[in-house]
């Protein structure tokens, strides 16, 4: 009988065994910094999912793929396997340090800490393997990420960093590095024209966007103030302050106390065009609100014999935010057109007015730092 016990429980043993090897991926149990140092010590990569409790495609990955017995094969043998929640202790910081906007990411890390690729989404077992195949095989160079902890910040560089951060959409990363290399080296890289065309990237409260408000005259020697105004008008007038004071997320509503923040922050830093950024605003804040029509009206008023650049900004504004009255704020950017200075103004004015004519908002011209960003670097 004792044999007969002792044999059941081997096999029972056996079984779970092989049940376990059969699971999929093994994610270690330690701690973020445990992790690398046995990612070292084996001379092996960080496979890295990151997800969140509320992400369908995170569980879909969990459930569907990563118990599959060739992923655990091909991921338990070559990786030091991590899965962690990103709105969860070292998560958060592990969420700012590698510029994860979107659930699920994946990672591929070496045991330094530096990202080596990644991989957004929902995707089969095949897929996976051959993209963390190709991971591995990539040429052992110096990362981005590693060459910008080593400051190595010359201007072509810092252009293809900005550049590649912007397309991945790590704009929360991207906006720290800037940060980091003004501190680093002072106020003056804003003049150069590498960190100007990335100004409207920052969000208006970082220390560097402060100094440009404020200094902007020295800037109008450099640019012309015309060209620095705009881009004021662009900072302020921009998804990130407005989604503020009328934020996306549920339940809709208006935020007085930051409309205010927001008004007041541009007087204290005497902005130029104040009454008719706040025009802007308004307007946007209408529309959202379900009031295009009265937006419109009031709009329209200010835009009597207004110049170019009025025009021109309102019509963009309309093209974002307009649901009706789309075809009547066309006449903005035709008048635009007949007071352009060049031909590059005359064919922007152009094309928003096609868009309002034919009732389509083009979103590539929403004026959000991202699709800035991506239309500075062409991409």
């Amino acid at each position: 009988m004792k044999n007969i016990l002792i044999i059941t429980l081997f096999l029972s043993l056996f079984s779970f065994t092989v049940c376990a090897q059969d699971t999929g991926i093994v994610f270690f149990s330690g701690s973020w910094e445990e992790a690398l140092v046995k990612a070292e010590k084996e001379n092996k990569l960080i496979f890295l999912d990151s997800y969140t409790s509320w992400c369908a495609p995170c569980k879909r990955l969990a459930k569907e793929v990563f118990v599959q017995k060739k992923v655990g094969d091909s991921f338990n043998s070559k990786f030091i396997n991590v899965t962690m929640d990103m709105e969860k202790g070292v998560g958060k910081e592990l969420c700012k340090k590698y510029g994860i906007t979107s659930f699920p990411t994946l990672l591929i890390i070496n045991s330094k800490g530096y990202k080596k690729d990644q991989l957004i989404g929902f995707w089969e077992a095949d897929a996976l393997i051959s993209w963390a195949d190709k991971a591995i095989n990539k040429k052992d160079v110096v990362l981005a990420d590693e060459r910008f902890d080593q400051e190595d910040w010359s201007d072509d560089f810092i252009s293809t960093y900005f550049a590649d951060l912007i397309k991945t959409s790590q704009i929360a990363k991207a906006r720290i590095s800037f940060n980091r290399i003004i501190k680093t080296k002072g106020y003056e890289l804003l003049y150069k024209k590498t960190y100007w065309d990335l100004l409207e990237m920052l969000d208006i409260d970082s220390p560097a966007a402060i100094y440009f408000a404020q200094n902007r005259n020295s800037f109008y020697n450099v640019y012309g103030e015309d060209v620095v105004n705009a881009k004021l008008r662009r900072m302020y007038v921009s998804i990130r302050p407005l989604s503020k004071i009328y934020p996306s997320d549920l339940p809709r509503r208006y935020i007085n106390e930051e409309y205010l923040s927001l008004l007041a922050k541009m007087k204290e830093r005497n902005l130029p065009d104040q009454d008719f950024m706040k025009s802007e605003i308004d307007f946007y804040l209408k529309c959202r609100s379900g009031r295009s029509d009265e937006a419109y009206t009031e709009m329209n008023k200010q835009l009597t014999n207004a110049p170019f650049w009025k025009l021109f900004d309102a019509s963009i504004m309309a093209n974002w935010a307009l649901q009706s009255s789309r075809k009547q704020a066309a006449k903005w950017a035709e008048q635009a057109t007949t007071l352009a200075k060049t031909e590059a103004e005359r064919n922007k004015a152009l094309e928003i007015s096609k868009q309002l004519e034919t009732q389509s908002g083009a979103y590539t011209d929403i004026p959000t730092t991202e699709v800035l960003g991506r239309k500075l670097f062409g991409l």
